[in-house]
């Protein structure tokens, strides 16, 4: 790059990004205005429950704790013309700080070449993902910076106790985050992995029992977790193990999640490839070969505790250390092995992996078959985006396999961190 033409380049792609957030809040702004929004269902989820003191799925709210809808009650219940673009100005700066955390995280040059590895480049790998979490109204941006922030200024640092209480805070938020508690424990930190298990029954138990009563609480989470189990989808028609029915909504009898090729978690994309829908659905797999349940959901089992074996035995053996981070990143992308519904909107979780990548990819440096395959793997992901149009693509898989891909350069190519707090 000419350093003479770089500030100019440089001001050209703040305005761009500057230019692109508020495009991006007023379509989320748009869509909700038009009902065609995630955020509506859960205002409706907050007015209702505010009105009647329940917590119904029926409005929305479907797989998330009942402690967390008590808790955005304050915020959800808004006016919607001002609760999806304030929401959506949020989400924009809970991106942008992301960013910018990952960046001073994987450390590199702090000069006007590096505004593209500190901003550009990250971004861009995860801007679809992220553009669909924020104009849907998710939390999957405010979950992740909750899960930055308690590696990067808490656990990297020793204090577990803070890194623990955010992790849990981030698990009240969307459950998937608990999974961090076994990242917390395999590094040797038992109280990080304590104080998130206390702080998400505390938290999510205190708010729901102060907000609905004990009884109905606890009526609450029963319906919360027949959901998750996906006990309304259950079927005689699929025993295993003594008659009982795997406790997993992917592997029921009846098609549900599972089918939607936007869901690209590890079990619903063997579901996918594995076992045959049946005629009667309109929507068919891409079976490669046909299982039956009981075979399809004994072979994720097998699948997903390789990939909890080898994530565990990273990060015993790299705690503490240089290579931390990258595990820490891995295990992020790893919730994709342990989660029955990974949206494709989920995948702005990879953005601290997406970040390291960048780095090691066009970072300082000299050629290497590290950055060579970082480079393959970086334009590989890149394409990812695009290929979203592909339906066929997303029912075998694609991102899913991208993002386990990550998580394997992630683990495979450790390298120490230089210059970690030089971004900016």
């Amino acid at each position: 790059m000419d350093r003479r033409s770089a500030p100019g380049q440089t001001r050209w792609w703040k305005s761009f990004w500057l230019v692109a957030a508020v495009g991006q809040i007023a379509y989320a702004a748009l869509r909700a205005g038009i009902g065609d929004s995630d955020l509506v269902g859960f205002h409706e989820t907050a007015l209702h429950l505010r009105q009647t003191g329940e917590v119904v799925s029926t409005f929305g709210w479907k797989y998330y704790l009942p402690g967390f809808a008590v808790l955005a009650l304050p915020v959800l219940a808004c006016p919607l013309w001002i609760l999806a673009p304030a929401w959506a100005a949020v989400n924009v700066a809970l991106l942008a700080w992301t960013a910018r955390e990952c960046s001073r995280l994987a450390g590199g040059p702090d000069d006007t070449a590096g505004f593209h590895l500190r901003w550009t480049l990250p971004l861009a790998g995860v801007l679809l993902y992220a553009a669909d979490s924020i104009a849907l109204g998710q939390f999957n941006l405010l979950v992740l910076a909750l899960c930055v922030l308690a590696y990067s200024r808490f656990g990297r640092h020793g204090r577990d106790l803070p890194a623990g209480v955010l992790t849990g805070l981030a698990a009240v938020i969307k459950l998937f985050p608990l999974f961090l508690a076994g990242y917390w424990l395999a590094t040797g930190r038992w109280r990080a992995a304590l104080a998130t298990l206390v702080t998400l029954v505390l938290v999510a138990g205190t708010a729901s029992v102060a907000a609905l009563g004990p009884r109905d609480a606890l009526a609450a989470h029963r319906a919360w977790l027949a959901e998750v189990r996906g006990e309304s989808y259950a079927s005689p028609g699929t025993q295993i193990d003594g008659g009982r029915e795997p406790p997993s909504v992917i592997f029921r009898h009846r098609a549900n999640q599972w089918l939607r090729h936007n869901n690209q978690s590890l079990g619903a994309v063997i579901r996918r490839l594995m076992t045959d829908p049946g005629p009667e659905y309109r929507e068919p797999g891409v079976n490669f070969v046909t299982l039956d349940v009981a075979a399809a959901w004994r072979l994720y089992l097998a699948a997903a505790g390789v990939v909890l074996a080898v994530l565990a035995a990273a990060a015993w053996r790299c705690r503490r250390s240089d290579a931390d981070q990258r595990v820490y990143a891995a295990w992020l992308a790893g919730m994709i092995a342990f989660v029955p519904v990974y949206w494709t909107h989920y995948f702005v979780l990879a953005l601290p992996g997406v970040t390291l990548l960048v780095r090691e990819a066009w970072g300082a440096g000299g050629p290497s078959m590290r950055r060579s395959a970082a480079r393959v793997l970086w334009w590989a992901w890149l394409a990812g985006q695009p290929l979203l149009a592909v339906r066929h693509l997303r029912l075998a898989g694609l991102q899913c396999a991208l993002l386990l891909a990550l998580l394997v350069w992630l683990l495979v190519w450790p390298r120490a961190v230089v210059g970690t707090d030089t971004a900016r």
